[in-house]
């Protein structure tokens, strides 16, 4: 018995040491909350304030300079950076999530520390690191039977000191000072003394007691300190010694300091004004206001010097080299700005607050990053960091890639709300959407930055950017039905050249209707419009009550035109019912627009070289053209200038070729490209009488024999993207709406790099939010995916295989989800899911049989 014994301990011994070992090799983790602290940091550019430690820790780690928080208001925030999801907009989140978790522990999943409790972290929270101080409710927030967050942390600690109990401590001053009616409490105090006569010194000396303590267990566990620092929270106290060097400095001009005109989320600054002020308004009073300003300056170099006590504590006690620390602010806060002094709206300075992530060992320490990131993604970015399993229910995105390449990466847009609004921050705009349904949309690309809403002037953004919203925070849970219209090519084309290498056999039968799954992305097959005259162009009118198709086959009589039909939609069960066909004015249709008065329909006619304004009768039918234009010049050749080594792809330079026309975002202009001509047309339209003119200057020309195919405006109508069928490549330039001037200002090849022989470009398309672009390339069948910086320019991010074979044009969804590509020789439609924060696309599996689709487009179904 007695080896069996031995053979048994030295099992254990051993399971033992490897237990420690793999507990010695999990980083620990220290996160510091900040309360009411907006990015105003030297690190972060405020070069006036004093804040050593932070900007050391940003020196050892990547500065998110572009974070936004959820919610405006320190509960709802602290809610998604503890669970990883979007939540109530209110202070009671954390403290509803406990009901809920007491009522059914299965309703509910893991928060931050307990995911970390669960796979052998020790949690500990100090300070305010939910929205009570010590994680507690009850009438002075310290009954142990109320929990802020259950099964969460093995010690949630706040040392009340002589503020008596937690929810004096939030609101306390000076040597215990507690608030009883905050309009006998100052505003602001700076009394001499050493840190721990405000409540956050005492807070950091039992942060760095508890620093100790984990690090001395002897069990080995990684820790989970979660360290929760109050200032500069109201009212704004803090030890003398950190005013000193603000008293007699001049402080940066507060940028737009007036009251917003309009609807906003402005509000009266209602905290901060119940303080005793002394009867004075800072939005009247400069002097008053400067000295608000320097007092949350002291209290923000306060919080800093609270930040180097932790981190020196981490240091002596040698664990910096096995830790992660971030750094974090639960949301911004007005110093003046619009006139607010606070938080709660959702403006910039209410939702933009710091983030720092450092760990060892990481790349680019020390770099900033303008990636615009959210709350939402610090649960899923330590749990990468840390090696965890990955929670399969948080809702943002790991930013440890954004880490790796701070300055390449563009983020994702960011989503916040309050009790009435919400609002979507990406790159360049921001949108707010009331309940009401009032649109505020400002762009940060001007120096009128959110003072000037554009959602009048610019409604496609605005609406793009809404269902973005929508799509993220308030899907329905009985979404409307989808359809999906699918034009194909039904009849072989006539008379054709012997450069037109890209004959369709013509297997479909007309236009196709499929029900879309809004989950899934699957297509089921509803009912066909039969037609043999290839209607491979679809144009919706924006009411989507009215569809137009652009007939390239089909003859108007003994003319070679084609034609262009006009269909009534069926708000309800979605079916197409014809109204007219008329003359296109010119040969092979192959696309058409409406143009945004609802009066006119634009067609682009391919073989006979010309466009022509086709308007729409009061029924949504077309009557005969009120303007036809030809294009004429010099064909290009047949070889692109700018092909791929070992191209020998060449179409359409034998004639003009007119491929696309499309208003641009505002209506004053219209659009067209000419792939035989090389050369991009721009028009001055009069939608009175439907008449097109030479806009001054008139044509652009692109390199001889690149041919331009398609253009896509940027939803900020300011960049036009151009893609060159031959060229493979795609032109940027910028358009100037007032004049209509088109200027180049980027090339980049559609193709991968280094890729050698044919391939025709085809399709381009800007996401609605203006991250991303996509560029179909048929032969090399693939899309290329291109990241769009704050100037417009392009990075090539990678491309993915279209499943099929010549993809002839893809389109997304009305959920946003998935893009459905139109393989058009594969006799297929591939299905693809969309991550709109990377802008990637992975195939869903789906694939739907249709003969030579050409076009997809989509219609949300009204209810019945």
């Amino acid at each position: 018995m007695k080896p069996t014994t031995l053979h048994g301990l030295a099992i254990f011994v051993i399971t033992a040491m490897l237990s420690v070992s793999a507990a010695r090799a999990k980083p620990n983790v220290l996160l510091i909350c900040v309360d009411d602290l907006r990015p105003e940091l030297k690190c972060f550019g405020a070069n006036y304030i004093k804040s050593p430690h932070i900007d050391a820790l940003a020196a050892r780690g990547v500065a998110f300079e572009r974070h936004y928080v959820q919610a405006p208001t320190c509960g709802a925030s602290r809610y998604t950076l503890l669970t990883g999801l979007y939540g109530d907009p209110g202070n009671g989140a954390i403290f509803a999530r406990a009901a809920s978790l007491k009522k059914d522990p299965n309703s509910v999943p893991p928060s931050m520390p307990a995911w970390f409790r669960q796979h052998g972290y020790t949690t500990v929270s100090v300070g305010k690191v939910t929205h009570h101080p010590g994680g507690r409710g009850g009438g002075d927030w310290n009954d142990d039977a109320k929990p802020e967050m259950p099964n969460s942390w093995d010690r949630h600690l706040l040392p009340e000191g002589p503020w008596k109990h937690p929810r004096g401590w939030m609101h306390g001053l000076a040597n215990g000072e507690i608030r009883k009616n905050a309009k006998d409490m100052a505003l602001f105090q700076a009394l001499e003394g050493n840190d721990n006569i405000y409540p956050d010194g005492q807070n950091t000396d039992e942060a760095i007691r508890q620093l100790e303590l984990l690090s001395k267990d002897i069990s080995e566990k990684p820790f989970f300190l979660a360290f929760g620092i109050l200032r500069p929270h109201l009212p704004f106290g803090a030890p003398a010694k950190y005013l000193k060097p603000y008293q007699n400095i001049d402080l940066p001009i507060t940028p737009h300091p007036q009251k917003p005109e309009g609807k906003t989320t402005w509000h009266r600054s209602g905290e901060f004004m119940k303080y005793n002020r002394w009867g004075r308004n800072p939005n009247e009073d400069a002097d008053f206001a400067l000295e608000v300003r320097r007092h949350y300056a002291a209290c923000v170099s306060y919080a800093d010097a609270q930040v180097g006590r932790i981190l020196k504590q981490l240091d002596d006690l040698g664990k910096r080299d096995n830790t992660i620390v971030v750094l974090w602010g639960d949301h911004g806060w007005h110093l003046g700005e619009h006139a607010i002094w606070g938080k709660h709206a959702l403006f910039e300075e209410s939702l933009r607050s710091p983030l720092v992530i450092s760990y060892p060992g990481m790349p680019n320490s020390g770099t900033a990053t303008k990636a615009t990131v959210e709350t939402l993604d610090v649960f899923p970015t330590l749990v990468e960091l840390a090696k965890l399993p990955k929670p399969s229910y948080t809702q943002g995105e790991s930013l440890v890639a954004m880490i790796n390449a701070p300055t390449k990466s563009k983020g994702h847009p960011a989503i916040s709300y309050s009790k009435n609004a919400q609002t979507i921050r990406t790159a360049t705009h921001r949108l707010i959407a009331h309940k009401d349904g009032h649109l505020e949309l400002y762009d940060h690309q001007t120096a009128d930055g959110e003072t000037k809403n554009l959602a009048d002037a610019q409604p496609k953004l605005a609406k793009q950017l809404r269902a973005k919203l929508d799509r993220r925070l308030n899907r329905p849970l009985n979404e409307p039905p989808v359809m999906a219209y699918v034009g194909t090519y039904t009849s072989p084309l006539q008379n054709m050249r012997p450069t037109q290498v890209d004959l369709p056999p013509g297997n479909g039968r007309g236009i196709h209707l499929f029900r879309v799954d809004r989950k899934t992305g699957a297509l089921t097959a509803d009912s066909v419009v039969e037609m043999g005259n290839s209607p491979s162009a679809l144009a919706f009118n924006e009411a989507k009550t009215r569809l137009y198709s652009a007939n390239e086959t089909e003859r108007i009589g003994d003319n070679e035109a084609g034609s262009v039909s006009a269909f009534k939609v069926n708000p309800i069960s979605g079916q197409l019912t014809l109204l007219n066909s008329i003359s296109s004015c010119g040969k092979g249709p192959a696309h058409l627009s409406v143009h945004p008065s609802g009066k006119f329909v634009l067609v682009a006619n391919y073989f006979g070289g010309s466009v022509a304004v086709l308007p729409i009768q009061p029924d949504g039918s077309l009557g005969p053209a009120t303007d036809v234009k030809q294009d004429s010049g010099t064909v290009g050749p047949t070889k692109a200038t700018n092909a791929p080594p070992g191209s020998f792809a060449f179409s359409g330079h034998d004639q003009p070729h007119a491929h696309m026309i499309e208003p641009d975002p505002s209506g004053k202009f219209v659009v067209h490209c000419d792939l035989g001509l090389d050369q991009i047309l721009v028009w001055k339209f009069d939608e009175t009488i439907g008449k097109l003119s030479p806009n001054e200057p008139h044509i652009t020309a692109l390199p001889p024999g690149d041919g331009p195919r398609h253009f896509y405006f940027h939803p900020n109508g300011k960049w036009l993207y151009s893609i060159q069928e031959e060229a493979s490549n795609v032109v940027l330039f910028d358009f100037d709406s007032d004049t209509g001037r088109l200027t180049s200002r980027q090339t980049i090849s559609s193709l991968p790099p280094r890729y050698a022989g044919s391939s025709f470009a085809s399709e381009i398309m800007v996401s609605d939010d203006g991250n991303f672009v996509y560029a179909g390339n048929r032969l090399h069948d693939s899309v290329a995916i291109f990241a769009v910086s704050e100037t417009g320019t392009l990075d090539y991010l990678g491309e993915e295989a279209t499943r099929g074979n010549y993809p002839r044009s893809f389109n997304v969804d009305p959920t946003g989800n998935f893009l459905y590509i139109c393989n058009q020789r594969a006799d297929h439609l591939a299905t693809f899911r969309i991550n709109d924060k990377t802008g990637g696309l992975s195939f869903t599996g789906h694939y739907t049989p249709v003969g030579n689709p050409s076009i997809i487009v989509f219609r949300e179904l009204d209810s019945k």
